[in-house]
């Protein structure tokens, strides 16, 4: 039997004193065994609400939560052997690290000499076998991060489920932790649930995601399907840095013309448009191609050697380590507008205050009409 997780049509609803709030709408979903999947979104949108019915921490109003062929709805929270960690560790500052980490395994009243052992094992995993006699105050914040997760592995969930476990750490060790979070995941080979509302956090450490907003999953996907090939308008803007254009549309029977401001595209059409309504169009820094005026060097986004697109001005210049960001000043239907483009260091040569010219192939544009994919 597959213990995969799945969600079906589960709502959740709170009462307030402004009224209900449906937190979760209908949300379906299926979490594969020993998979990390990260549940993404804008605050407010439903991710942790998901988590903590997961865990039974709320009662979900309808639907049903599967584990296998578990109706997790049906069980008790305590039967659900589930690890949770949350964003402020939770560790009993009156407690020894090795005591911390041992609780759960006293609570269920496991031998002293097995508690010694798991313990012992799941601080080796972590990577912290020296601190066991340490109290959490003598920790770094990573390293009461990592004891958090062996508090939470050392029993044998079957489920881990991670709410927002980095959101108290500095920019530099979030990166190094995530890190460490996939390791001991995947060297554990525990289903995980991760919430964030860091879309780098959950695009790197994530096997598939979730992306949520208003109660309801939007799409799921890895990470490259995700960023590559976003369902709608909203996931466009979400995931990584991209440049939108409003335009007109004249649409065939499998392809359709668009036209930003004078420049023209043909794309393929992967749903019916309408030609009356406008559309926009989104195209990754990555994919914009930009022409010095002067020299006439053409570099990113792939193709060279263009021709027409748009004529502007480099405003600012951003060193990003492999890359250089350019903010590019053009006027699109007589007002200005700030389009963002991705070089590679190596090739870019061009410097704050020069004329450049821009353009983008149709293959790397992504069409939109009423927020929703057509090309």
């Amino acid at each position: 039997m597959s213990l995969r997780l799945r969600y079906d049509s589960v709502v959740k609803q709170f009462e307030t004193d402004e009224g209900s709030v449906l937190a979760l709408n209908k949300v379906s979903a299926e979490v594969r065994e020993g998979e990390l999947f990260c549940l993404l979104g804008p605050s407010g949108c439903g991710k942790t609400t998901l988590l903590r019915s997961t865990a039974g921490l709320e009662t979900i109003n309808d639907g049903k939560i599967f584990y296998g062929d578990e109706d997790f709805s049906l069980t008790p929270p305590y039967k659900r052997n589930i690890g949770m960690v949350f964003q402020n560790y939770a560790l009993y500052p009156h407690m020894t690290v090795f005591e911390n980490v041992a609780y759960a395994l006293r609570i269920r009243k496991s031998p002293a000499e097995e508690i010694k052992k798991k313990v012992e094992e799941i601080m080796e995993l972590v990577g912290l076998p020296g601190v066991l006699n340490r109290g959490p105050s003598e920790l770094s914040g990573g390293q009461q991060q990592r004891v958090a997760l062996a508090r939470a592995l050392v029993y044998d969930p079957e489920l881990l489920l991670l709410d927002e476990p980095l959101a108290n750490l500095d920019a530099k060790l979030k990166v190094q932790m995530r890190s460490e979070i996939r390791r001991i995941q995947k060297a554990a080979g525990v289903t995980t649930i991760y919430v964030t509302h860091d879309q780098l956090e959950a695009m790197a450490i994530s096997d598939r995601l979730a992306i949520m907003d208003n109660g309801v999953i939007c799409q799921v996907g890895t990470p490259n399907e995700i960023y590559s090939n976003p369902k709608s308008q909203f996931i466009a803007g979400f995931i990584g840095t991209m440049n939108f254009f409003e335009a007109r549309i004249r649409p065939e029977e499998t392809k359709a013309l668009i036209d930003i401001d004078g420049i023209t595209k043909e794309v393929q059409l992967q749903k019916t448009a309408e030609a009356a309504a406008g559309v926009t169009v989104a195209v990754r820094p990555e994919h914009v191609r930009l022409t010095t005026k002067d020299s006439g060097t053409t570099t990113g986004g792939g193709t060279e050697g263009t021709s027409g697109g748009f004529e502007g001005r480099i405003q600012i210049l951003q060193f990003l380590g492999m890359y250089i960001r350019y903010q590019v000043v053009i006027t699109i239907g007589g007002e200005e507008k700030v389009i963002q483009v991705d070089i590679d260091r190596e090739y870019a040569d061009a410097r704050e205050g020069d004329s450049v010219r821009i353009d983008f192939s149709p293959e790397h544009m992504i069409v939109f009409q009423h927020g929703e994919r057509i090309a």
